[in-house]
């Protein structure tokens, strides 16, 4: 299928970057990565009418981010300012996302700093990603210490669809010193919002192997504790489910005792 049409010159309204952008839509949720990427290629030295847009690099990004490749996220974004076009922080968020997929805690404090040095302010979301790596890493952990015949692969930055297991887990001491760090360069809130979504992905799951250890972190790094996360660390009885019995059965109703009627006749 021939990438480009030739038409004539009365003609270029069957061919734009709009119509482009929409292929590439298709290219993206089909995997075809290798012909996404050569239109891609294409457009950027083809007329005016076909170079790539703000939509065309959104379009890319997020098909990358899917992958869990940041390397070729990186390499989008770094030529977005040369073709001056607009970046922000909807434009790097798919390199966090990217960073998730992964499970790459240092390249996405590496996003961080990408964003501080292109004077891109943070959203909520960059940071929720951060926690559900953390969690990721955390549990993780407790997982490989129990397991004996466990070894530890140091991953290779890009694409991880072939890789379920590829990524190095990180201990949780090494994600505290993460965090302090964080702290030091002036995100204490910004960490206390992560601890704190951290810890609740354990609530959800009612997990509380970490719960000692969350609890003396949180009071060394001086975070405050959302208060259901402070009840469920300290008071279990709590979170107790209320009900034991089977699913999808109902417990017997108490029967109410009836009023006697009064004969108020003569």
């Amino acid at each position: 299928m021939p990438v480009f049409l030739e038409v004539q010159d009365n003609r270029h309204d069957l061919m734009s970057t709009k119509v482009l952008n929409s292929f590439l839509q298709v290219c993206a949720r089909c995997g075809e990565v290798e012909r996404a990427m050569t239109v891609f290629n294409r457009m950027k030295i083809g007329p005016k009418e076909y170079r790539p847009s703000h939509r065309t690099y959104q379009i890319l990004l997020h098909m990358w981010a899917h992958r869990g490749n940041v390397a070729e996220c990186k390499r989008l974004l770094s030529q977005m300012r040369p073709e001056e076009i607009t970046v922000n922080a909807g434009t790097f968020l798919p390199l966090f996302e990217a960073c998730e997929a992964s499970k790459d805690v240092i390249g996405m404090l590496n996003a961080f700093d990408l964003i501080k040095k292109n004077n891109i302010p943070h959203i909520v979301k960059m940071w929720s990603l951060l926690a559900q790596v953390l969690y990721y890493h955390s549990t993780h952990d407790v997982a490989k210490a129990e397991s004996s015949d466990t070894t530890t692969t140091t991953p290779t930055p890009g694409d991880t669809t072939n890789n379920t297991e590829a990524e190095a887990i990180i201990p949780f001491d090494s994600l505290i010193l993460l965090m302090q760090e964080m702290i030091k360069e002036g995100y204490g809130r910004e960490m206390a919002f992560v601890m704190n979504n951290w810890i609740e992905g354990y609530m959800r799951r009612n997990d509380r192997t970490r719960n000692a250890e969350f609890i003396k972190e949180a009071a060394n790094l001086d975070i405050n504790l959302r208060p259901r996360v402070h009840d469920w660390l300290r008071l279990p009885s709590k979170w107790r489910t209320r009900s034991h019995s089977k699913p999808g059965t109902q417990q017997p109703q108490q029967q109410q005792p009836q009023r006697q009627r009064v004969d108020t006749s003569d």
